[in-house]
């Protein structure tokens, strides 16, 4: 009796097993999509920055400048890895890298700066990318300024900056 009972169920599980091998091969995928995540996009809320990019920014003493964005970056996605580029007078065709990338603050100091050419305006910009730049496009401002990839969004923001040439450290 235990034998016709063990051969009773093993054909039971072979039909199981059958039956199972049968629907997985026939399946058919899910009646609903999988839709992707989407990416909002990053941006730079003017407002919150500690200097504003609508007024000219005089330096009249030899102090450094300080741009600050670190209340200004406005990402809905919170695990984004933000991006961030500072240029100083940024002209295109240069193919150099940007004066500074990864911090939030950038300090000008038109005493020190090469770029900075007392009695003409300079400009400051801060570009943010809410994603992480592979590294040969960050070694060049030239392909950074064109960059765009798929779910990658981007915002910029100018300051324009000038000083006498008395202002400067001999």
């Amino acid at each position: 009796m235990a034998h016709a009972l063990l051969a009773c169920s093993g054909v039971v599980l072979r039909g199981l097993c059958m039956s199972f091998v049968c629907l997985a091969a026939s399946c058919l995928p899910p009646d609903f999509e999988i839709v992707p995540r989407e990416n909002h996009p990053v941006s730079i809320d003017k407002a919150l920055l500690t200097r504003s990019p609508d007024q000219f920014q005089e330096i009249l003493n030899c102090e450094p400048r300080t741009f600050d964005l670190s209340n200004a970056i406005v990402d809905a996605d919170a695990n984004d890895p933000v991006t961030i580029a500072w240029l100083v007078d940024y002209a295109q065709g240069q193919s150099v890298q940007p004066d500074l990338i990864g911090f939030r603050r950038f300090s000008f100091d038109p005493c020190t700066n090469p770029k900075a050419d007392a009695g003409k305006v300079s400009t400051i910009e801060a570009m943010v990318f809410d994603r992480s730049v592979p590294p040969d496009i960050l070694e060049d401002v030239d392909k950074l300024k064109l960059f765009a990839a798929d779910d990658v969004t981007s915002d910029s923001v100018v300051w324009f900056v000038g000083f006498d040439s008395d202002v400067c450290c001999p």
